[in-house]
């Protein structure tokens, strides 16, 4: 190979180059090679700096979504165990509901039976010494009984106390006559009906 140099002046920046076999080297001035390790250096920098700004990003967003990953496991747990005690409190509530119909029931048997307590204890303030009963049947709060008297004047009374007593209504003689009693030979049965009120 032949190589001419048309240029007379090599520049202020190198100093003449020398030929080996066709390979061209020359010096390089001193403040040139400080630009040649700068740019060497920001060659080898700028791709080390990608990669550890890279690697510092991709860290920082890996912690962050294991940060979510964990919430969300946390989450998906929580709401797995309302799962288990939303169950329970409804089957809870299943319960309550129905204890509570067993209690109303119970309650309203005892009204009932309170009720019906109560208008015998009246039943019985009514009795007068002269007047007494020999049955007393009560079914679905009505009385059907059967006593004696001695005279009119004490039927009356007992009659009359049950018409005022609030316990009682439809108040229903159905039987007076001179059927004698074998415990007292002046004393005649009767017969009456009437209802328990509810208050």
């Amino acid at each position: 190979m032949i190589k001419i140099n048309l240029l007379k002046n090599m520049g202020s920046g190198f100093v003449r180059q020398q030929s080996v076999a066709g390979i061209q080297y020359g010096e390089v001035k001193s403040t040139n090679k400080n630009l040649v390790y700068v740019k060497i250096l920001l060659i080898i920098l700028i791709p080390y700096s990608v990669k550890m700004f890279e690697s510092h990003v991709v860290e920082e967003n890996f912690s962050v979504l294991q940060e979510v990953q964990k919430r969300f496991n946390q989450v998906r747990d929580e709401e797995s165990k309302l799962g288990l005690v939303y169950e329970e409190v409804k089957s809870f509530e299943e319960t309550r509901s129905d204890l509570q119909k067993r209690i109303n029931v119970i309650q309203s048997m005892a009204k009932d039976r309170l009720v019906e307590v109560v208008a015998l204890d009246k039943l019985q303030q009514f009795i007068k010494e002269r007047t007494w009963l020999k049955e007393l049947e009560i079914t679905n709060r009505e009385i059907s009984m059967k006593g004696f008297y001695i005279s009119e004047k004490d039927l009356d009374e007992f009659i009359q106390g049950l018409e005022k007593s609030v316990f009682f209504s439809d108040i229903k003689l159905q039987t007076s006559n001179e059927k004698k009693s074998q415990v007292n030979s002046n004393a005649r049965s009767f017969q009456l009906n009437c209802k328990i009120v509810s208050i």
